[in-house]
């Protein structure tokens, strides 16, 4: 299974003139600039849905504000991807999580305190996951990488975060050998 991810595209996904080959289109996040405006919406479906991967993964980030302030309504109009907000699917017995909520910053979307409430969001994280997607990085992810990626399969991508995933990233997963 081939992976393209990409996140931060800011309303500017049309610039982009081509994508590698791949299974699955991941975005994690920020693909709305102003996070407001349902044409952003509308937009980037319809892009999703012109490249011919066999499904499409997103998470929002903190520009995806209506994702946050009307998710019913917002939700709906993204047709051509499984959204991910503390939830996950499996496609081909591949196992996704996505969450869009980073550490508080200024006044944007999907934001959390700093401290003991970054649990609240990190603890919904199931165990052997295949591939975690967050728009910003876990809570001390640095510093205590082992509580939350040990959640992952030993087959597992990993994980996809915004802030870590510049640009267009590709990776192939592929069945560990039998041991």
């Amino acid at each position: 299974m081939r992976l393209v991810v990409l996140s931060d595209t800011h309303g500017l996904h049309d610039r982009i003139e081509s994508l590698p080959e791949g299974d699955i289109l991941v975005h994690a996040g920020d693909f709305m600039n102003s996070g407001y405006e349902v044409q952003e919406i509308l937009s980037f479906n319809r892009w999703l849905g012109e490249h011919p991967f066999k499904h499409r993964v997103v998470c929002g980030g903190n520009h995806d504000r209506y994702f946050e302030a009307a998710p019913e309504q917002v939700r709906a109009l993204l047709t051509n991807a499984h959204y991910l907000e503390n939830t996950g699917v499996s496609i081909d017995n591949v196992t996704f999580w996505g969450s869009p909520y980073t550490p508080e910053f200024l006044h944007w979307a999907f934001m959390y305190s700093r401290g003991t409430s970054t649990q609240r969001y990190w603890n919904l994280v199931p165990y052997n996951l295949d591939v975690l997607i967050t728009h910003g990085p876990q809570a001390k992810l640095i510093l205590d990488a082992r509580n939350y990626l040990m959640r992952l399969k030993r087959r597992s991508l990993g994980f996809i975060c915004s802030a870590i995933s510049m640009g267009v990233l590709e990776h192939s997963i592929t069945e560990p050998p039998d041991l």
